[in-house]
């Protein structure tokens, strides 16, 4: 648990999210994600490493899903400030946005796999998930983050510059799986 969290400063924003998962710097990347399954520092730019601690091996991809939720109509004081306001409300099962959309750019390609929403029974998961914030529901916009580290980091750089996570995201988790032959033991993490 502390090697998860304390990847990184626990994400507040946008900005820093994108931080604890993944950050290029002079001594190389730092975040989550290379903790989690090989660093790019030793020289593994086209490394399928997944060593982890304690002799646990990364077991397939690293899954990232969001959910989104749908604009809603805005107070009449935010309307007084700007004419044509959005706003977004807290996680409501009923305002889910199965449609990816950025309403600042009505052209925004959606045509990659991580703007296409998935139903429960196209991501394997768990009807419902509990977070600190409510229930959310196990569908959602799916990333499965290849193995090879160069494919990996060059998706989450064109996710961040995408603005794929925005104000109407909701949820991200972060899931994976390891193995460890010593304890012959599986281990599946969900981070929230």
């Amino acid at each position: 648990k502390t090697n998860v969290l304390g990847a990184q400063e626990t994400p507040n924003s946008i900005s820093t999210f994108w931080d604890y998962l993944y950050s290029s710097g002079k001594e190389g990347p730092a975040g989550l994600i290379p903790a989690l399954s090989g660093s790019l520092s030793t020289g593994e730019l086209n490394s399928t490493a997944s060593v982890f601690l304690f002799g646990n091996r990364l077991l397939g991809n690293i899954r990232l899903r969001q959910v989104r939720i749908q604009p809603s109509e805005c107070l009449p004081y935010y309307l007084q400030l700007e004419k044509d306001a959005r706003c977004y409300p807290d996680w409501s099962f009923f305002m889910e946005e199965v449609k990816y959309s950025k309403d600042w750019n009505a052209d925004f390609d959606t045509s990659n796999g991580e703007y296409q929403w998935k139903s429960v029974a196209d991501t394997d998961e768990l009807f419902v998930v509990s977070g600190v914030f409510g229930n959310y529901p196990g569908s959602g916009y799916v990333v499965d983050l290849p193995a090879k580290a160069s494919d990996r980091y060059a998706i989450i750089e064109r996710l961040q510059e995408n603005f794929w996570i925005d104000l109407k995201t909701r949820l991200i988790v972060i899931d994976f799986a390891y193995y460890n032959s010593n304890l012959d033991l599986f281990v599946t993490v969900r981070v929230l």
